[in-house]
């Protein structure tokens, strides 16, 4: 029987990852030709240092399509950057020299990232966009999905432990619209430690109390779902709300979408 929800915030618990990086790229006038070539140089520095041989796990070709004109994530978002770096890297590997992987953890200070990541970037007009704040920018225009908030409160409303699990980029988040959503919440860059590390899913474990066996972990990114998996967490890769929350209904054994659903 299960006890408890383990849960990631960007692009599970908010609208669109590759929405809010489009407004952002928009907003701030980068060139997103340019942006493209950026993301594809760090996702191969990820690669790169994963192993130290540049191979990755699990026979990936490689997480951006040839012609770069795919609208997924892949090409423009942070979260499948992510994904790229997740697959090509040693589950629990720490200290593997990627910047990434550092102000995840907190290693290095965002403001450092930011000025490093807008160097490397273009406007439209040649320009260097401004590298104060980028972080909180390039996040903003998420918006939380209710029908996920209410899912959790009304998990714990019924007794289950719930725990935000999320990978940090140094960037805010609204804390003010947790308001009984969570037993606890784990912020890598608070932490330490990185998803799919196992450390940080046992501190997880350890912070509500509860076994891997209890668990079900939910993400949007399919090799930190594997990393649950690994460890004995029943994982839920998460594409939409409605298929989330139908999942975890059937696996929790309870209603959990509000009475207008």
């Amino acid at each position: 029987m299960y006890k408890g929800v383990l849960i990631d915030w960007g692009g599970v618990l908010t609208t669109s990852m590759y929405d809010s990086i489009m407004a952002w790229v928009t907003a701030d006038r980068i060139d997103p030709s340019h942006y493209r070539e950026v993301m594809r140089e760090m996702i191969a520095s990820a690669y790169t240092t994963a192993h130290g041989d540049g191979s990755a796990n699990g026979g990936s070709t490689g997480p951006i399509p040839a012609d770069g004109s795919s609208k997924d994530a892949a090409v423009i978002g942070v979260a499948a950057m992510e994904a790229a770096v997740l697959a090509g890297m040693a589950a629990g590997a720490t200290g593997d020299g990627n910047p990434i992987h550092a102000l995840e953890r907190g290693e290095i200070d965002p403001r450092e990232f930011e000025r490093d990541l807008a160097a490397r970037l273009i406007t439209v007009d040649g320009g260097i966009p401004e590298a104060e704040g980028m972080l909180n920018r390039m996040f903003a225009a998420f918006e939380p999905v209710e029908s996920m908030y209410t899912m959790l409160r009304t998990a714990r409303a019924a007794g289950l432990k719930t725990c935000l699990l999320s990978n940090s980029w140094g960037n805010d988040y609204p804390r003010e619209h947790w308001t009984g959503a969570f037993d606890e919440v784990i912020i890598s860059g608070e932490v330490g430690m990185r998803k799919p590390e196992p450390r940080i899913f046992h501190h997880s474990l350890d912070a509500i109390g509860l076994t891997a066996r209890q668990c079900v972990f939910v993400d949007d990114l399919a090799p930190n779902v594997a990393a649950a998996q690994a460890l004995g967490i029943t994982g839920v890769h998460h594409t939409d709300a409605t298929t989330t929350i139908g999942e975890l209904e059937t696996l929790l054994g309870m209603p959990l979408r509000s009475a207008a659903h």
